[in-house]
C-alpha cells in the first residue's frame, strides 16, 4: 500500500487509484493501513485528500472521510460517512462500533449511545489487539456513570502475568452489563494468598474466584511417578478447599491444558504413568464431585475462540498464560460462569423453522420437498442442529417458535416427517403466523412469564434478525451464516445457556409450563377463582434450607427478577454461611397440584436479631403466580417468627425495574409502612398478625405430617 501511494504521481492520485479499484470492497485490516500510510506522507490531509474523496460512495471512501472528520472535529460529517458505511457494509467491524462510540464520547452524545456502540463491537469477538487498541477508552466507559445488571467481585488466582486475562474479563464483563472488578494475584503468590487470612484476597472478599493453573508452571516429565500425580492433586484439592472455607465465594476451576507437544511422542498417552494420561487423572480429580458452589472450565473449549492457548515465547518472555491469542477466549468462559452464577444465563430459545430447523420452505417446497435427514448432507446437519435445541431443552431451556408460516404448514412437519428429532410439544410456546417477529416474540416472552433479554433467537434471515435487534435490542439475537453448521456453531459458541449446576426442577421445568397451560385452560371452566382455585388441590411441602436444597435455593435467589422483594443475590456458599452462623431464617417451599409437581418455587430469608425479624428477601418462580401462595408463605413465616420469641418482624421493599408486581405484596400481607430511605419502602409487622385466609386450601404437607 505504501509504494503504491510512493511511485504514484500524488497521493491524491495513489488513494484514487485505490478508492476506485477497491469499489465496493472493503475489509478493517486495508482501510486502517490506507490511512495510516497517507497520515505519514501527506501532512495536510484535510485538505489535499478530503475534497477528491467525498465524491465517491465506497465503503473505504467513508472510512477515509470519517477518519479526516473525526481528526477536525466534524462530528456531523463523521456521522454521516460512519452510517453510509455500516449501511453499506453489511456486518459491521468491532472497530467501526468503536470508532462511532469514541464519536459519541467526543461530539458530546448520549452514555447509552455510546456504551450501546461499543457493546456492538465486543459482541463481534475482536482479538486480543483490539483490547489493547481500545484500552483506554473502554477504561474511561467502565469508570463512567452507568447503571450495571450486577456488580462482581472476581479475583483470578495462578502463577502467571494475568493482567490482560484480567482486563479482557472487565471488559466482556461491561459488554454483558457487569461491573466487574477485578483482583489478581501477585505471581507465584496465590497459594499465601488463599493461606494468609489478612492477605489481600481475603481483604477484598471476592463474590467469584477463578483457580487457574497451568502445565507449564508444574513442569511434569514426560513420565511422572502416580504417587507424585496424587501428592500434587492432594495439595490442589486442598488449597481449594481452604479457598473454600475462607470465602463464601463461587470457585471456577480451570482444568490444566493437555501438553500438544512432548519428547516423548504417543508414549505420553501410552504409558500409564505419561504425562498426558497424568494430566487427565488431575483434571478429573479437578472436576468431579463438584458442590454447587464451584464449577469446572476444560481449558480446550477455549479452542472455539483461539487455536493455540499456549506460546512458549511468551511464557519465556513474560510468563503469559494464557497466551494474548487466546486470552479473550478465556475470558468469555469465565463470564459466562458469572452469568450463570448471577442468574443471567439465558432461559428461553426461540427459533425460526423454515431454512433454520430444515432446509427449504414448506408452504412452498410441500413435506417431500424439505430437507431433513440422510442421505442428503445438508438434511443430516439439519438433523445435528434439531438433537442440539432438543438437548439445550431436556438442560432446562425454554423452547419456542416463531415463524412466518401457516399454521396448518408450519405443525405438518412435526407430524408427518419421519426424520424430525423436534416434536411439537417440545415447545413451549408456538407462533407461527405473519405478524412481524418482534412482536410475537414479545408475545411468547409474555406466554412463558419472562422478560425479553432471557430470550435467544436464531434465525437464518439477516432481515429477520434485524428488525427483531432494532425492535427488541435486548434480545440475543444470533449472528450466523444461514446454513445449519453455522447455527449450530452460533449456538454453542455463544455460550448464553452455559449453567454451572443441574437441578431436579431443571430437568422438569417444560413439565411445569405444560401444566400452567392446562391450568389456564382449566380456569375457564369455573365462576370464581376460589373454586378454580380450590379444584387445583394444592399441595405444599416447605422446610429449613439444607444441603440436599441448597443449588436449586440458590439458583431461584439469583434467577429471580419479578416476584422478588429486594433483589438481593446470594451464592450458594453464602447461604450456607448465613444458615452456619445461626442469626437467619432461610425456608423453601415446593408445590404440586392435580396437574404435577413445581419442584421448589418459593424461598424466605430472614435475619433474626433478638427479639426482631428482618425480612431480607421473599421471592417466588413466577411459574406458580396467581394461586396466592404468597398468603402462603406469609403464614408460615408469620408462625415461626412467633415460635422463636420475635415480637416484631420488620421488611423493606426495593424496587426495580422487574418485580413491580410485589410493590403491594407487603400491605396485603397486613405490614404497616414506616417509612422510606431513597426509594426504599420500610415496613412493619407484629408476628402474631393472623393471615387466616390462604386463597384456596393448599394444603400443608408439613402440618399433615405432624398430625
Amino acid at each position: 500500500m505504501r509504494l503504491i501511494v510512493e511511485v504514484a504521481e500524488s497521493p491524491e492520485a495513489a488513494l484514487m487509484a485505490v478508492l476506485q479499484a477497491r469499489g465496493d470492497e472493503f475489509d478493517i485490516e486495508t482501510a486502517g493501513s490506507l490511512f495510516g500510510t497517507l497520515a505519514s506522507i501527506v501532512t495536510d490531509l484535510e485538505t489535499e485528500i478530503l475534497p477528491p474523496v467525498k465524491a465517491l460512495a465506497t465503503p473505504l471512501a467513508d472510512y477515509i472521510c470519517a477518519r479526516l472528520a473525526m481528526r477536525t472535529n466534524n462530528y456531523s460529517d463523521a456521522f454521516d460517512h460512519l452510517n453510509r458505511l455500516i449501511k453499506t457494509v453489511g456486518k459491521t467491524p468491532p472497530e467501526i462500533s468503536a470508532m462511532r462510540a469514541q464519536l459519541n464520547m467526543q461530539s458530546g452524545g448520549s452514555l447509552v449511545s455510546t456504551i450501546s456502540d461499543l457493546r456492538s463491537a465486543l459482541k463481534a469477538r475482536p482479538d486480543h489487539l483490539f483490547y489493547a487498541r481500545y484500552d483506554k477508552f473502554i477504561t474511561r466507559l467502565l469508570n463512567a456513570d452507568w447503571v450495571p445488571r450486577r456488580n462482581v467481585k472476581l479475583a483470578i488466582l495462578g502463577s502467571s502475568t494475568l493482567s490482560f486475562l484480567a482486563q479482557a474479563v472487565r471488559f466482556i464483563g461491561f459488554r454483558e452489563g457487569l461491573a466487574v472488578e477485578v483482583y489478581t494475584s501477585n505471581f507465584g503468590a496465590w497459594r499465601q494468598d488463599v493461606l494468609n487470612k489478612l492477605s489481600g484476597l481475603h481483604e477484598f472478599n471476592p463474590d467469584v474466584v477463578v483457580v487457574l493453573p497451568n502445565a507449564l508452571e508444574l513442569a511434569l516429565t514426560p513420565c511422572v511417578k502416580q504417587h507424585e500425580v496424587t501428592d500434587l492433586l492432594d495439595e490442589m484439592l486442598a488449597i481449594r478447599q481452604q479457598l473454600a472455607e475462607g470465602l463464601a465465594a463461587h470457585i471456577i476451576q480451570f482444568g490444566i491444558e493437555m501438553p500438544t507437544s512432548g519428547a516423548w511422542g504417543g508414549l505420553e498417552d501410552q504409558l500409564p504413568d505419561g504425562r498426558r494420561r497424568m494430566v487427565s487423572r488431575i483434571n478429573d480429580g479437578l472436576s468431579a464431585d463438584l458442590p454447587g458452589s464451584m464449577s469446572y472450565i476444560d481449558p480446550l473449549r477455549v479452542r472455539m475462540f483461539a487455536d493455540q492457548i499456549t506460546d512458549f515465547e511468551q511464557w519465556c518472555r513474560a510468563k503469559l498464560y494464557p497466551c494474548q491469542e487466546a486470552t479473550p477466549g478465556f475470558a468469555e468462559l469465565i463470564i459466562s460462569h458469572v452469568r450463570a452464577v448471577c442468574g443471567l444465563s439465558a432461559k428461553a430459545l426461540v427459533v425460526d423453522l423454515d431454512n433454520t430447523l430444515w432446509g427449504g420452505v414448506i408452504g412452498e417446497d410441500g413435506l417431500s420437498g424439505i430437507l431433513l435427514g440422510p442421505p442428503n448432507p445438508t438434511g443430516e446437519a439439519y438433523l445435528a442442529l434439531q438433537r442440539y435445541i432438543r438437548d439445550l431443552g431436556q438442560k432446562g431451556i425454554l423452547l419456542a417458535v416463531c415463524s412466518k408460516n401457516n399454521l396448518a404448514d408450519a405443525e405438518l412437519a412435526f407430524a408427518e416427517h419421519d426424520a424430525m428429532v423436534l416434536k411439537k410439544e417440545d415447545f413451549l410456546a408456538f407462533s407461527s403466523n405473519w405478524q412481524d417477529k418482534a412482536t410475537n416474540i414479545s408475545s411468547i416472552a409474555e406466554e412463558l412469564n419472562i422478560g425479553t433479554d432471557a430470550i435467544v433467537f436464531l434465525d437464518d434471515s439477516p432481515v429477520e434478525r434485524a428488525w427483531v435487534r432494532n425492535q427488541l435490542p435486548e434480545v440475543h439475537v444470533l449472528e450466523n451464516d444461514a446454513t445449519p453448521a453455522g447455527m449450530l456453531k452460533a449456538l454453542d459458541e455463544s455460550l448464553l445457556f452455559e449453567s454451572v449446576g443441574l437441578t431436579s426442577e431443571d430437568q422438569t421445568r417444560h413439565v411445569s409450563y405444560r401444566a400452567n397451560a392446562a391450568i389456564r385452560e382449566a380456569g375457564s371452566e369455573y365462576q370464581t377463582m376460589d373454586d378454580f382455585l380450590a379444584s387445583l388441590s394444592m399441595r405444599c411441602d416447605h422446610g429449613p434450607v439444607d444441603s440436599l436444597r441448597l443449588a436449586r435455593v440458590a439458583q431461584l435467589v439469583n434467577k429471580t427478577n419479578q416476584f422478588n422483594l429486594t433483589g438481593r443475590r446470594y451464592n450458594e456458599s453464602q447461604i450456607l454461611k448465613a444458615i452456619d452462623s445461626g442469626q437467619w431464617w432461610w425456608h423453601w417451599f415446593s408445590l404440586v397440584d392435580r396437574f404435577g409437581d413445581h419442584g421448589l418455587i418459593g424461598v424466605i430469608a430472614a435475619r433474626c436479631e433478638d427479639d426482631t425479624w428482618n425480612l431480607d428477601n421473599w421471592l417466588m418462580s413466577c411459574r406458580v403466580l396467581g394461586r396466592r401462595m404468597e398468603n402462603f408463605m406469609a403464614r408460615t413465616l408469620f408462625i415461626a417468627a412467633r415460635e422463636s420469641g420475635a415480637t416484631e418482624l420488620t421488611a423493606t421493599f426495593v424496587p426495580s425495574d422487574q418485580n413491580e408486581m410485589v410493590s403491594g405484596l407487603l400491605p396485603r400481607m397486613g405490614f404497616i409502612e414506616a417509612g422510606t430511605t431513597g426509594d426504599h419502602l420500610h415496613y412493619r409487622q407484629h408476628p402474631g398478625y393472623a393471615l387466616v385466609e390462604t386463597g384456596g386450601p393448599i394444603l400443608d404437607i408439613q402440618a399433615m405430617d405432624a398430625a
